[in-house]
């Protein structure tokens, strides 16, 4: 099903959505016109395929579903509202049983969008399908779909809000945050991923040390450009340009003025010469043959 996008152009699946004969009408209202949708046999589902499912008509077709089921690792189910919180607890018990992994559940047709938009976008690991708070935890699902869960004391901007307000969250339409108007808090993705995966965070750290230790270099270099040593920079001591220039710290706003008067720029002025020389070291790095 491919029509005209109301994002401006025909969108192609990055990871293919593949939406069982079973389940499109009962999920009409929540295929995006502009998003390509396969239908595929269940003998076809994998990792790279997004699979949509409407709870009721995938039930009544598990027999045949399951085959499919037990490959696929991404799957989307949309709950049909009717037969109450238990009922539905064992529709997916059921579904689940011919699962290898849990399917990420919702009874929300705009929250379903949200993830087959950010699927055809190719930005299902940066965007957020559906979240809440619960007994102190955030649990926030991507649109992958993946559940990502940390404390919410872990989280600096949320560890100081109270219980009442924690819950007063909304998502953005697209997705690429979390918004708490009561003190206008925003998070992304990135930013729980941080706070909820190891290997994520260690990732993340790697690559702020890596970026301040280039800065750092480019600091050092500009200062050395004009002439200036680390003790006639007004406000800062020998010590604290030397952890500037070793990328142990990143300068704040107020660091950043310091670092500009003294080279008698504005701050505009001197982070853009510190971007350009930067860019010229890298730029000379990239030129010099690698050693055989």
């Amino acid at each position: 099903m491919v029509g005209q996008s109301g994002y401006g152009e025909v969108m192609r699946a990055q990871a293919e959505i593949v939406v069982p004969a079973a389940s499109r009408r009962a999920l009409k209202r929540a295929l995006p016109v502009g998003v390509s949708v396969s239908l595929a046999s269940s003998r076809a589902y994998d990792a790279r395929r997004l699979v949509v499912l409407d709870s009721a008509t995938a039930l009544a077709d598990a027999e045949a579903l399951a085959p499919g089921l037990r490959k696929a690792s991404r799957v989307a189910l949309l709950m049909r509202a009717g037969g109450g919180a238990e009922s539905a607890t064992m529709m997916v018990a059921a579904l689940r049983r011919r699962m290898t992994s849990s399917p990420f559940v919702t009874h929300s047709i705009d929250v379903l969008r949200r993830v087959i938009v950010a699927n055809a976008r190719g930005a299902s690991d940066r965007l957020i399908a559906s979240a809440e708070v619960v007994s102190g935890k955030l649990l926030v699902w991507s649109c992958e779909p993946r559940l990502y869960e940390c404390s919410v004391a872990a989280v600096p901007a949320l560890a100081a809000l109270p219980e009442k307000s924690l819950t007063r969250f909304t998502v953005s339409s697209s997705g690429s945050r979390l918004h708490w108007a009561d003190r206008d808090i925003d998070l992304d993705l990135d930013t729980i991923r941080y706070h909820a995966d190891p290997a994520f965070r260690a990732s993340a750290d790697k690559e702020a040390r890596r970026r301040a230790q280039r800065y750092g270099r480019g600091i050092r270099a500009l200062r050395e450009q004009r002439g200036i040593r680390q003790s006639e920079i007004a406000g800062l001591t020998d010590r604290e340009v030397r952890r500037l220039e070793a990328g142990e710290t990143q300068p704040h706003s107020a660091t950043l003025g310091k670092l500009a008067f003294a080279h008698h720029m504005s701050v505009d002025e001197y982070l853009a010469a510190v971007a350009n020389i930067d860019s010229a070291t890298r730029r000379h790095r990239q030129s010099i043959p690698h050693a055989v």
